[in-house]
């Protein structure tokens, strides 16, 4: 329904439209757009005060005019100068970097209460292998951290385990097939 409608209303909007265009540009002076009313009121004002302003407006003044075509502007561009000494040191190693284990730069000093990302993985792998050898209480002595912190850290997250299940041989697969017929043959 709604495209309908707007169909509908794009080609009333669109009827007649190049003779409402030449209509608009025929006209001799655009319509002014309508002023704010105090700009009304100080147009007002100004002209009360001195009416000879808006007659001076609307005259063109010959003599500035004449000024005006005198002046003549050459303009020639010059190449600024380009300093070397720019107040910083250029930097001494232009190397890409070295790629890290975790994809971005571990801090050098860790605060007190906090732990990096590297320390996180080796308790939490060190805490799954034996839970009774490093203890909640021994791993936040370790690190720094508070038990809570350290007993939470250690329940909801896990290091990746990786699982490869033994490969089986397919019955009736394409090799085994071929295996069997070639073993066929060769006892012959």
């Amino acid at each position: 329904m709604g495209a309908a409608v707007s169909a509908v209303s794009r080609r009333i909007q669109r009827f007649n439209i190049e003779n409402r265009a030449h209509r608009e540009i025929s006209k001799e002076k655009p319509t002014p757009a309508p002023a704010y009313p105090t700009t009304i009121r100080e147009i007002e004002r100004i002209v009360k005060e001195n009416p000879e302003a808006i007659e001076e407006q609307a005259k063109k003044n010959k003599d500035l005019d004449e000024r005006l075509k005198v002046v003549y502007l050459k303009s020639y561009d010059i190449k600024p100068e380009k300093t070397l000494d720019s107040g910083k040191p250029l930097p001494a190693n232009r190397s890409t970097p070295e790629e890290t284990d975790f994809g971005f730069l571990e801090p050098k000093m860790v605060p007190r209460g906090k732990v990096t990302l590297r320390q996180a993985l080796k308790f939490i792998a060190e805490y799954q292998s034996d839970p009774k050898v490093s203890s909640i209480a021994n791993i936040a002595s370790q690190n720094n951290i508070s038990e809570s912190m350290t007993e939470n850290i250690v329940k909801y997250f896990r290091t990746f385990e990786i699982y490869i299940p033994e490969k089986k041989e397919q019955l009736g697969g394409l090799k085994t097939t071929v295996k069997k017929i070639a073993d066929g043959i060769s006892e012959k």
